[in-house]
């Protein structure tokens, strides 16, 4: 049995006022499970236990936003329309298993779901398959893998992909991504050294009221275990 971890009321604020989106990892895959390094080269599957966390996942974002959303009008073209208007997946199997669970969970129709090819995790070349626990020290320490993808081209992609998503964080979209880009997106706000998004924890990124793309912070509004 999973413990769902309730969100913070006082971390919400209405799309009306702010702009950004939620950040959702994706379930446990078969590779977290037996704690092997699994970079966007590798496509497994959620194990069980992964199933049941975006399950979980998928009933703790459909309250939220039920209790987040029950008062606010939408205009006639959004009268159909339930928070989030748009998931966001890269194309790796663990994001799409992930979100097509949650719409499942929430009763969205699958067409809400996007797929950006770039989301992908961060590529390890000559590291996937190795011991998670002797490699992730090296990566926090700044190596590139061999064959791999430097932590520098990562960032630049995964915010790239970021801004290209503009247009869509009037409406709060939901992002379902992996470790990597969580990392990425809780250095944005000053974090580096933050734990690690665990899989099924949810994120919301408030962005900043300018013309630019920049995060103005980040809060960690629920997960299950």
């Amino acid at each position: 049995m999973h413990n769902v971890h309730q969100p913070n009321p006082r971390t919400y604020n209405p799309p009306g006022h702010t702009r950004g989106f939620f950040f959702l990892r994706h379930g446990e895959t078969t590779a977290n499970r037996a704690r092997i390094c699994c970079g966007g080269e590798e496509n497994p599957t959620l194990s069980e236990r992964g199933l049941i966390q975006a399950r979980a996942a998928g009933v703790l974002l459909r309250d939220y936003m039920d209790r987040r959303f029950a008062d606010m009008r939408y205009s006639a073209a959004q009268s159909n329309d339930a928070p989030p208007l748009k998931i966001v997946t890269s194309p790796m199997i663990r994001t799409q298993s992930t979100a097509a669970i949650i719409c499942e969970m929430m009763r969205l129709p699958v067409d809400r779901i996007r797929v950006e090819k770039n989301l992908i995790e961060r590529k390890l070349g000559e590291w996937n398959g190795q011991c998670a626990r002797t490699i992730q020290p090296r990566l926090r320490a700044g190596e590139t893998p061999p064959r791999g993808e430097s932590n520098a081209a990562f960032q630049s992609r995964i915010l790239t992909v970021l801004r290209k998503l503009s247009p869509l964080y009037e409406n709060w979209p939901l992002l379902i991504g992996s470790r990597g880009t969580g990392r990425i997106i809780l250095e944005q706000v000053g974090d580096p050294n933050a734990p690690n998004v665990q899989n099924c924890e949810l994120l919301k990124v408030t962005l900043r009221l300018s013309p630019t793309f920049e995060i103005d912070a980040c809060a960690r509004i629920g997960g299950v275990e």
